[in-house]
């Protein structure tokens, strides 16, 4: 075959047209099923907003439209198209978990969609391999009913990858290249890592088309001009969109934010201190890139930090030299490029990189073929060396990469948060509030650090009860002369053990039993910071005594 002819570029890697696996095309149905089912689970269960979420949903009710552009409260960062789609789902539906929608619209849609393309571009045990890793990943699955942006990441990521891996496969179907002409420029206001992709996977497509012209010219294949220039008009068209929706992006939203939205305080957080490589002090650079690649970013189907990771991150490397030998460069270049783009933009202080598998979900379709091809490419080496072995491998294999993750994330799922008989803090606020008339009162004490705790989730339920008029008092406020007998007393307490006993807590409720009579208490547990409890006790005002 001519090296320079389309075939040399397909993606066809290691396809073996005999002695399949009888049943394979099933296991990649029952992997897409089985994570749409569990998004579909956790998303029907609602389970209760955690911290970040909270903020995020506060900021969405309280602003209008345009007070989504502007910088966010409680140190949120989210695209403005992000924010303004879920609001236009709330105002519609006016329910809590219509804020959920969009994101699992997102998670429910890249599964299918990265599991057709992958089928028909790679044989089907990579595609097997490749997608049951996409499915049922926790963190996949999780993010997927959360109020943020993660899985809009994933699914932009895998907009912009599946065309342009049709594209190389076949160079002369221009009409690939119209999806990221359609795509990139709303991409922009609703993932800020869509950027990362877009520049990444736009270098690779233009390297690609100059490379496939010089070609065709050189061995004389037929390639009209007509067509090379409608690839040309194609290609600088989108990257006009993507620029002049970036500007406007950059000067309508980012520019205003940059004090809220600055990555010199994400560095001076904690929880952002590896999130951008050392450049000042080079000699570090090689850690920090291993501890990146083993830690949270690769936590594929399973992992964490301190090495966690080191399997996933093996199995991508095995990918990456399967490629090399099969000299499938362009290949190997749309599927790593994200990853120097993003460490670029990190070392610019653009968007930060490798902390955790949340921020980095945008590389999630590059991850998991990059493994999928790692993981074929390592069995057809084992099977050349002890081929009576490589079924019993694999079979290993599935077991310790699948089936251990699937139950965990069944078990993740079924759980819900709700680990206390007595429901989570979503439930029990929301019974307080179903159960308090204009009589009633609403109390609050507050034992929990501010700086660590304050229970993001509980702060967002109280806010949601002083939406309706309910009004809260705190701890040093108590009317309590003024209540009438009859009505009933809420004291909410939040306190870091399971025993609300602590004497702080202990003398307030005493002080309300002086004029009311306890009747019951309630307790949940924080999902933001496990150590942090809330108790709702009840108490009935009694007539005071002559």
């Amino acid at each position: 075959m001519n090296s320079t002819s389309c075939r040399s570029t397909e993606l066809h890697t290691q396809h073996h047209s005999g002695n399949p696996w009888k049943y394979i095309q099933y296991l990649l149905l029952a992997a897409i099923v089985l994570g749409i089912l569990m998004r579909l689970y956790r998303f029907f269960i609602f389970h209760h907003l955690w911290g970040d979420e909270a903020y995020i949903a506060i900021n969405i009710i309280e602003r209008n439209f345009v007070g989504l552009t502007e910088p966010l409260d409680n140190r949120q960062v989210a695209p403005p198209g992000f924010l303004i789609l879920i609001k236009c789902v709330f105002e519609s539906i006016h329910q809590l978990w219509s804020m959920r929608i969009l994101p699992l619209a997102a998670g429910l849609i890249s599964i299918p969609l990265f599991g057709w393309c992958i089928l028909h571009l790679f044989n089907r045990r990579v595609a097997l391999w490749s997608t049951a890793l996409f499915s049922v990943t926790l963190s996949t699955i999780f993010y997927s009913t959360e109020i943020k942006p993660y899985t809009i990441d994933a699914l932009c990521s895998v907009l912009l990858l599946l065309p342009a891996l049709l594209y190389i496969n076949a160079p002369t179907q221009n009409r690939w290249l119209y999806i990221p002409l359609i795509c990139v420029a709303p991409m922009v206001w609703i993932s800020f890592t869509s950027s990362i992709v877009i520049c990444s996977i736009g270098v690779i497509l233009v390297l690609f088309t100059c490379w496939h012209r010089v070609s065709t010219i050189r061995t004389h294949q037929p390639l009209s001009l007509y067509q090379y220039n409608h690839k040309a008009i194609l290609l600088s068209a989108t990257a006009m969109l993507f620029i002049i929706s970036g500007i406007l992006l950059y000067f309508l939203v980012i520019k205003p934010n940059e004090q809220s939205i600055s990555n010199e305080k994400l560095m001076e957080d904690w929880t952002f201190l590896d999130a951008f490589p050392p450049i000042d002090r080079p000699w570090l650079l090689p850690w920090w890139f291993i501890s990146v690649h083993t830690g949270k970013m690769l936590s594929y189907p399973w992992g964490g930090k301190h090495f966690g990771s080191i399997l996933s991150f093996a199995l991508c490397l095995s990918g990456i030299w399967t490629l090399v030998t099969k000299r499938n460069w362009w290949l190997l270049g749309l599927l790593v490029s994200p990853f120097i783009m993003g460490i670029l933009f990190a070392a610019l202080h653009i968007y930060p990189y490798g902390r955790h598998i949340r921020i980095m979900l945008y590389l999630a379709p590059f991850v998991t073929l990059l493994m999928g091809i790692g993981i074929e490419g390592f069995f057809a080496w084992y099977k050349l060396k002890k081929p009576q072995h490589a079924d019993l491998m694999i079979l290993a294999l599935a077991i310790a990469f699948f089936v251990t993750p699937i139950g965990m994330a069944i078990k993740e799922t079924m759980q819900s948060y709700n680990e206390f008989t007595h429901g989570n803090i979503g439930q029990l606020l929301g019974n307080v509030n179903h159960k308090t008339t204009d009589n009633d009162l609403i109390a609050c004490y507050n034992t929990l650090d501010p700086h660590t705790g304050s229970g993001p989730e509980i702060q967002f339920e109280l806010y949601m009860m002083r939406k309706i008029d309910h009004q809260i008092h705190d701890s040093g406020l108590l009317p309590l002369d003024k209540q009438q007998p009859g009505s009933k007393i809420f004291a909410i307490s939040f306190h870091y053990n399971l025993d609300p006993e602590a004497h702080q807590i202990q003398e307030w409720l005493d002080r309300i039993g002086q004029n009311a009579k306890w009747i019951n208490r309630q307790r949940a547990k924080s999902t933001t910071h496990t150590s942090e409890f809330i108790s709702v006790d009840e108490f009935v005002v009694q007539a005071i005594s002559d």
